[in-house]
This record gives C-alpha cells, structure tokens and sequence, in this order.
C-alpha cells in the first residue's frame, strides 16, 4: 500500500476497535511512513480527555495508546463527580448598564442558580463568591470533564434568561403598585436622602414585598418592606445583614 493508501486507512477506520488493528497490522517501514497522521487520528465519541500526552484517539469509555511500542486500548477513568464548585456572580455583572444589580437581585439569582445546579451535582458543596471579580464564571475542584461547561451554560442561560424575566417582572410590579408612601429617610453618614426604586422586588414564600434604596454611602444599602399594604418597615445592611432602622 502506498503512503496515501495507509493514511487513508487510518483515518477512515470504522471505530476504535478497527484503527488499533490497523495500526497493530503496520510494519515498521510503515509506521515511518504515516507517523505525521498519528497526531491527526479520528475519535469516535465521548470527551476529549483534559491531558492528551500519550493518547491517539478515544470513544467513550476507552483510549487509544501506545505504551513500549505496542498499541493497545485501555479503559477511561471512572470520572469523579464534584465536589466543590465556586460560583461567582457579583452586582456589576448582573445589573444593567446603568445601575447594578442590588443585593437582593443577586440573592434572587444565585438561590435559582443553587437549585439548578444542585440538581444536576446533588452531592456537591456549591459556594457563591461576591468579592472582587466583575464576572460571571465558575470552578468546579474534582469535577467530571463536562462539570464546569455543564455550569458555565447554567449561568449563561441565568444571565439571558431568568434574570431578565425577573427584571420584566419587578418593572410591571412597578407600574402596579404604588411605592410613594416609603418614608423619606435621611442617610445621617452621608448626609443625603435616601432614594428608592420604582420597582418593587417580590418576596421570597413568607416575606414581605420591598423597595431597594441607595445612598451615596452604597448602592442598594437600604430597603422598605410592605406591611399589611402600607410601606413603613426601613432596613439597611450592615456587615452583610438587614437591620431595622428606627424613626
């Protein structure tokens, strides 16, 4: 067979099965001869392994290899699910071009985002990160080959989707309901007015409606909550919790 023939050969073998018996069946001469094709070899399904060092071709469970000169197909490594994956999601990157996201937005986000992925990886400790990175990403430590694009699209789908419904949803809220009646409240640190959104955020199973504020101090660091229709209840958040302001 000439040079063109064997290349030919190799790369249109049926399955794994049929390539390691024809490269089994080259003689040294040969194996000379099409050594440029063995890095450009066909693959027959499953995931490109994260190391390819050694490795010629696959499908899905087993790899192609060749270990002192001998050709061989040996089984994958069971994959290992899991078991940590870090999240980050933080207000920039979920807010609109003209204003963040406000905290309650993001709690709203990665609470939906949780039970996604908890569902697809029951056993894994997932971890939301707010500092410091601008960015929507994910990690995912021990993690199955397909774990961190499997969460990657999640997020993505999140981003375009779901957060926008939410959006759409606090703006008709909005249009709805009356916030007017939240209390002036005055930011004694920064000596400004409290200045409160249109839209209202609907509450979680059991708790009340409520406006985000911001001040010059920080971005939606204040709140008004809905009680028995009036808006009367003002918190602000300090140190990461809400706390009651009083008149």
């Amino acid at each position: 067979m000439t040079q063109h023939d064997l290349t030919a050969a190799l790369r249109n073998a049926a399955n794994l099965d049929d390539l390691l018996e024809q490269l089994q069946a080259l003689t040294d001469e040969q194996a000379g001869e099409v050594e440029a094709t063995l890095t450009d070899l066909p693959t027959y399904g499953g995931a490109e392994p994260r190391d390819t060092y050694g490795i010629y071709s696959w499908d899905e469970g087993r790899l192609l290899v060749a270990e002192d000169g001998e050709w061989m197909i040996v089984e994958r490594e069971p994959k290992r699910p899991a078991t940590r994956i870090e999240i980050v999601t933080d207000r920039e990157s979920l807010g609109s071009s003209n204003a963040p996201a406000s905290t309650t937005e993001v709690e709203r986000f990665n609470e939906i985002l949780r039970e996604q992925i908890a569902g697809l990886y029951p056993d894994a400790e997932i971890v939301f990160l707010t500092q410091g990175l601008r960015s929507v990403s994910v990690f995912a430590d021990e993690f199955e080959d397909d774990t961190a694009d499997t969460c990657r699209q999640i997020l993505e789908d999140a981003v375009e989707g779901k957060f926008g419904e939410w959006q759409d949803q606090a703006e008709g809220d909005a249009q709805d309901d009356d916030t007017d009646t939240c209390p002036a409240t005055f930011c004694a640190d920064c000596a400004e007015w409290v200045r409160w959104s249109n839209a209202i955020q609907t509450g979680r199973p059991g708790e009340s409606n409520h406006v985000i504020g911001d001040c010059n101090c920080d971005a939606g660091s204040w709140r008004c909550l809905e009680n028995g229709g009036e808006w009367d209840r003002v918190e602000r958040l300090v140190d990461g919790e809400w706390e009651l302001v009083e008149d």
